[in-house]
């Protein structure tokens, strides 16, 4: 019997069996096409398990309640695979050691940057504290900058392969790509103010960042490509992030845009595999710190990083590679603000040809993100434990 209270539903039922339990359903249904039957464990307060919800509190009473609850219905459950997209989650970093069960595996998958204000910045102490509780069986993760993160803090065997939404989502017509066409695309990293643009968006490196000052940098980047179409006779494209809130995005550039007289195009977020056409098709890429950034240079798509989101709180923490000693201005990246060098490189980039610059920079890549199509490792690794 399930009943709903307060907006949470009570379980009055133990959970089932499994073999496979997927911690928070984040990205879950990205996992459907390795197995089918696998179990899913809220980790949003959302819903609870009544009986198991009781033995926890008569056992452990209310210190780390709502972990050691999650403990507990893992135990039940009994997987032999513990699965989780929340790479950055502490708490699932703390599980294989606390339920020490030698027969049960802990896998996570990073599913997005790990830059400022997350993790490896406002949790440093946490994870400095607990560095011999952190560890995992098993870490897939982006590339080299991740690894050289997370080996600091969390135990556990690390197998770069990308970003595994990208895997399973293979680019098609590379060679119908226009290498002349004028035409750039930028993401946007736009997320809403809920509490307004003075609020605190980011804790980074103990600096409270307001969402005015996180956001500050678009207000050089998109007057310096306004320019450059003008210049050049191009087209500015910005594929948008937000599915919801969409006119206040679009809005964020319009009002940057509005006093130079030139019309941007905006690209809806849709299902990934629309979202990844985006970027296929795009004749050069160009982002700050997006996700989908560092996915478009893994899939081959000609790209421009402004590595320059955190230089208005003094940091690096944003710098892109980070935390890889890189050049301030390489290939296709720029870690500082230089207008001159990004119109250079960006002008020699656009009218390059897609597959004379992978093959050119093809190495360089492979050292900042993987690709593994169809995610062949994680399969592999899934087939051995299930």
């Amino acid at each position: 019997m399930i009943i709903n209270f307060f907006k949470k539903k009570i379980d009055f039922y133990y959970p089932k069996k499994n073999k496979i339990l997927i911690y928070d359903d984040v990205n879950a249904n990205d996992l459907d096409c390795f197995f089918k039957n696998y179990s899913k464990l809220d980790v949003r307060k959302k819903y609870f398990y009544f009986f198991l919800l009781l033995k926890t509190f008569v056992k452990k009473g209310f210190k780390n309640f709502y972990f050691e609850y999650q403990v507990a219905v893992i135990k039940y459950i009994n997987p032999k695979l513990v699965i989780t997209f929340v790479d950055n989650s502490l708490y699932f970093l703390l599980l294989k050691n606390k339920i020490n069960n030698h027969n049960m595996k802990f896998i996570i998958i990073q599913n997005g940057l790990r830059i400022a204000g997350d993790i490896f910045d406002k949790d440093k102490k946490f994870l400095k504290k607990n560095f011999k509780k952190l560890s995992v069986d098993y870490m897939f993760l982006f590339g080299k900058p991740d690894k050289e993160k997370y080996k600091k803090f969390v135990k556990g065997k690390i197998i770069e392969h990308g970003s595994l939404r990208s895997n399973l989502n293979i680019k098609l017509n590379s060679n119908k790509i226009n290498n002349n066409l004028r035409s750039l695309t930028f993401i946007s990293d736009y997320s809403f103010p809920n509490l307004g643009r003075n609020s605190i968006k980011i804790f980074s490196e103990n600096k409270k960042i307001s969402w005015e000052d996180f956001y500050s940098c678009e207000k050089i980047i998109i007057p310096f490509l306004i320019n450059f179409c003008k210049k050049y006779n191009y087209t500015l494209e910005i594929a948008l992030r937000l599915k919801k809130n969409v006119f206040y995005e679009k809005k964020f550039y319009l009002d940057i845009a509005k006093k130079y007289n030139f019309k941007l195009i905006f690209k809806k977020n849709s299902e990934s595999k629309n979202n990844y056409k985006r970027i296929d098709n795009a004749n050069c890429v160009l982002f700050i710190s997006s996700t989908l950034g560092y996915e478009a240079l893994a899939r081959g798509t000609k790209v421009f990083a402004f590595g320059v989101r955190s230089l208005k709180w003094k940091s690096k923490l944003n710098f892109f590679g980070w935390p890889l000693k890189l050049s301030k201005n390489g290939n296709f990246w720029s870690n500082e603000i230089n207008e001159s060098f990004w119109e250079n490189k960006i002008l020699e980039i656009s009218k390059t040809n897609q597959n004379d610059w992978f093959k050119k920079n093809n190495k360089f890549i492979n050292n900042i993100i993987k690709k593994d199509l169809g995610n062949k490792k994680l399969k592999q690794l899934l087939n051995k434990i299930v």
